[in-house]
């Protein structure tokens, strides 16, 4: 009985020190996690955006409807299309009234609007180095009086976009690297308490390979639960954001996205714990056995 309570004490003791562990990395991963559905999100929304800037197209004067079909199927057949729309001279006489109160064709007598076809580009092709290529192939087809869209906002557009995602890039990076020194403390505490262990399999004669398995295969242990931790707070977090409404969610994020976090934090949390273990058993194998009390 005497041998059995210092054993569980002992094992109570790692099990605790594994937990910590675990937490310690998973917290660094999670916040990680968030950072990445952040990023798919303004990725989401930069697409969408972009994909609301409307292009309108004037027809030349007295275009027929059929003309206008016409048109559009050749516009449809272009690969930086997205949705097209004809707009008649009613309607356009239809929209105008209702933002102004009057109608065009009663004050005048007659109806001044063009037939038009509203355009909606893809968002690869609305950045400022593709916008003048689709600008020409769109005004070289029969039947379009002129092209016209906001190049101020579009440039303005672009400006705001690009700037969110260098900043979401700059924290990135700076979560990464917080999150890389997290991991590697707790690896390196964690070995640090077997450093005698390890002097001692080094004067026994033991190989580098053979001392630093146990110690490796135990890190990316813990760097795997930590991911796994880490995934399900996410999923957790996510869900009392979303409360259930799995289509919001797919909005923004797609699930493919979601499915590469979820491989990913525990696959990011094994490689950041086997390379920290490494470095940290290697370090203690070559130290002096003096140094191994000062440090």
């Amino acid at each position: 009985m005497s041998n059995q309570k210092p054993n569980g004490k002992k094992h109570r003791v790692a099990a605790d020190t594994r937990l910590v562990a675990i937490i310690s990395i998973a917290l660094p991963l999670f916040i990680l996690g968030w950072v990445a559905i952040i990023q798919l999100g303004q990725y989401s929304l930069n697409r969408q955006v972009r994909e609301e800037v409307t292009f309108t197209l004037l027809l030349a004067p007295g275009s027929t409807e059929a003309q206008a079909q016409t048109l559009i199927t050749q516009l449809k057949a272009k690969p930086f299309i997205k949705e097209v729309q004809y707009i008649s001279p009613q309607d356009a006489a239809a929209e105008l009234e209702e933002e102004l109160g009057e109608n065009p064709e009663k004050v005048l007598g007659y109806n001044p609007l063009q037939p038009s076809v509203e355009v909606h580009l893809k968002s690869a092709y609305t950045h400022r180095d593709s916008l003048p290529k689709v600008d020409r192939e769109i005004k070289a087809l029969d039947g379009v009086d002129d092209l016209s869209y906001r190049q101020d906002m579009m440039q303005q557009v672009d400006g705001v976009l690009k700037r969110v995602s260098n900043g979401m890039l700059i924290a990135t990076l700076v979560l990464l690297i917080i999150a890389v020194i997290q991991i590697n403390n707790t690896t390196h505490l964690l070995i640090y308490t077997r450093r005698f262990l390890i002097r001692t399999m080094t004067l026994l004669g033991a190989r580098k390979r053979l001392i630093s398995r146990p110690f490796v295969l135990y890190s990316v242990g813990n760097g795997l639960w930590g991911g796994i931790v880490a995934v399900l707070l996410v999923a957790l977090s996510l869900w009392i954001l979303v409360k259930g409404r799995l289509e919001t969610l797919q909005e923004f994020v797609p699930l493919m996205g979601l499915a590469v976090i979820a491989v990913g934090l525990p696959v990011l949390g094994m490689v950041l714990s086997y390379i920290t273990s490494l470095f940290s058993t290697g370090k203690y194998i070559r130290m002096e056995g003096g140094k191994l009390i000062l440090n």
